[in-house]
């Protein structure tokens, strides 16, 4: 599988079949020499952990400061305690547009955005939430 090149100087070169077939060996050989990682559980639990603390940068740091004030404070009380489905819901809300969410939240407008997006659990919360919520404290 080895060919022989010349441009001057002959050297070596491997095939592309030949460089395929030795990386799969070597990868199978590297496979079963690996330790095992940690458990599935741990890694689900790690997994969890970053997505919470990627959703609550990503609900600190928006394009309104409106926004921010009110997402921000959500996520500080309900975040640590949401389950999978509802980190979800929470990525969906915040994939939203935050002139869209504004209209919706404070303003009591329709969303046109995504009319799904009302009947979910964490919608609801947030919605409900900022009846205690004093807007003008952030100005």
């Amino acid at each position: 599988m080895i060919r022989r090149q010349c441009d001057g100087v002959c050297r070596p070169v491997l095939s592309a079949v030949a460089i395929r077939h030795h990386s799969d060996s070597t990868t199978k050989k590297t496979k079963a020499a690996t330790p095992k990682g940690p458990s599935e559980a741990a890694t689900t639990t790690l997994n969890v952990k970053i997505r919470r603390r990627k959703l609550f940068f990503q609900s600190q740091y928006r394009g309104m400061a409106e926004m921010e004030y009110i997402l921000h404070s959500f996520a500080e009380k309900h975040l640590p305690t949401m389950k999978n489905k509802e980190l979800t819901e929470w990525e969906n809300i915040l994939r939203t547009a935050d002139s869209d969410l504004y209209k919706w939240i404070v303003e009591k407008k329709p969303l046109s955005v995504n009319e799904s997006l009302r009947r979910q659990r964490v919608s609801q919360l947030l919605v409900d939430g900022l009846q205690g919520l004093r807007l003008d404290k952030h100005r």
